[in-house]
């Protein structure tokens, strides 16, 4: 049979039909066991903890040394803040003679040991800088995990994105080659014209095209996965919206965080400029050059710079310049993370959106898949017809998997912008 299949009669019923295969098709499966298993790799994929991810991440990137050097700073701040004296000890000695080069004159060695005084206030100033660096580091800390899981979030969903795609494109490459077979029978049996096959091969290669490009994208978001935490997890807890006070927002502590520990180290600074008090004891002995004479003194000395240390004054007002700077840029964190959340918001919205969009999309093309394939049984309707519809059904059922997809990112974006962290799943 040749080009004559436009007339008007039923085919035989070699297989199944095509609208049924789409019907079962499952690409909108992008979490829960099935999909673990895809991700990982493994037969048994057990659940990844957010947690753990997180910690891989921390480790492979050493985000948290900022933090270490904050807290060995905060230590050592506190070390010195326990010391009795403010200092060093210094020492002197000194030698006189009356009579250099004479046996007949006196001598006189003296000696003395001092240590500067802590000023007013300038112990728990010390003190409150060292806390202030303490807890710059917690929120410096919170914030690399932030930054890390905003990265951990796109990567997973990107992986899951491209899992989904490689799931279709599998299953469009299957229902092409199931068409291809049964189009090779119809030909055979004279009931299907060449041209229709050649189609049919066509549509197959076209199909094994985009399941060798999506598995290119799932093999390069593995790598990412990998180049983060070290493995690619398997099933990970789907997030749920969350809600957070953007004052209690990482980027906004950690602004404040500094602004405090700035204000701090300026106040130690201002205390620093004015003169301190040092305390010696003293102790001196004279004698004459035929030992006759002997005498032995101590004494308790103290001295007092006469003015302020102008370096000292000109770095606290360097930083309390510096605080007041990291003051307004807390302000102004708050309004970008206020921008930040509004657009997430509305990224959320647009997705469920377009899933719902894409979810009847599917369904329709489902159902006109089917009334497509009736009128080619029946002689109404063209082979390419056919074809038309079956790519109009894969692409539909590719747009449902990216839509929810894109709606599970969505709400992983609305936690990163408000500041959550991933939580694991409780029992």
């Amino acid at each position: 049979m040749n080009s004559q299949n436009y007339e008007r009669r039923r085919r035989k019923s070699v297989f199944a039909p095509l609208s049924l295969a789409f019907a079962v098709m499952t690409p909108l499966a992008v979490t829960g066991a099935a999909q673990a298993q895809e991700i990982s790799g493994s037969n048994e994929a057990m659940p990844t903890r957010w947690s753990t991810l997180l910690d891989a991440a921390v480790a492979r990137r050493a985000a948290d040394a900022d933090a270490v050097a904050l807290r060995g700073s905060a230590d050592a701040r506190r070390a010195l803040s326990a010391r009795r004296f403010a200092g060093p000890l210094e020492a002197d000695a000194s030698a006189r003679q009356d009579q250099i080069g004479s046996g007949t004159g006196y001598f006189e060695v003296e000696g003395g040991i001092s240590a500067p005084l802590w000023r007013r206030g300038e112990r728990e100033a010390l003190r409150g800088e060292a806390d202030a660096l303490a807890a710059r580091a917690e929120t410096a800390l919170d914030v690399a995990r932030l930054e890390l899981a905003g990265e951990l979030r796109t990567a997973w969903w990107e992986l899951a994105r491209a899992v989904a795609d490689v799931r279709v494109g599998r299953e469009q490459v299957e229902f092409a080659q199931t068409l291809v077979a049964n189009t090779k029978r119809l030909e055979a049996a004279g009931e299907q014209a060449r041209l229709d096959l050649l189609q049919a091969e066509a549509a197959l290669a076209m199909s094994e095209q985009d399941l060798a490009q999506a598995m290119g994208r799932e093999r390069q978001a593995r790598a990412q996965m990998i180049g983060l935490v070290g493995f690619v997890p398997a099933q990970l807890t789907a997030e749920t919206v969350g809600t957070a006070q953007i004052d209690d927002h990482p980027l906004v502590r950690v602004a404040l965080a500094e602004a405090d520990q700035l204000a701090r180290q300026a106040r130690f600074a201002r205390l620093k400029a004015e003169p301190a008090w040092r305390v010696g004891l003293d102790l001196r002995s004279e004698r004459d050059g035929r030992g006759l004479d002997t005498r032995t003194s101590t004494g308790l000395k103290l001295s007092r710079a006469l003015g302020r240390d102008p370096s000292a004054g000109a770095e606290a007002a360097s930083l309390e310049a510096e605080a007041t700077a990291a003051r307004s840029k807390a302000t102004a964190v708050r309004f970008s993370l206020e921008t930040m959340q509004a657009q997430a918001i509305a990224n959320l919205t647009a997705a469920r959106a377009s899933l719902k969009a894409q979810e009847a999309r599917r369904a329709i093309s489902v159902e006109a898949l089917a009334l497509t394939e009736r009128g080619w049984r029946e002689g109404e309707l063209p082979f390419l017809e056919l074809l038309r519809a079956r790519a109009a059904a894969s692409e539909a059922s590719r747009g449902a998997a990216h839509a929810r997809v894109a709606v599970e990112a969505a709400i992983s974006s609305f936690n990163q912008a408000q500041g959550l962290l991933p939580q694991d799943q409780t029992s």
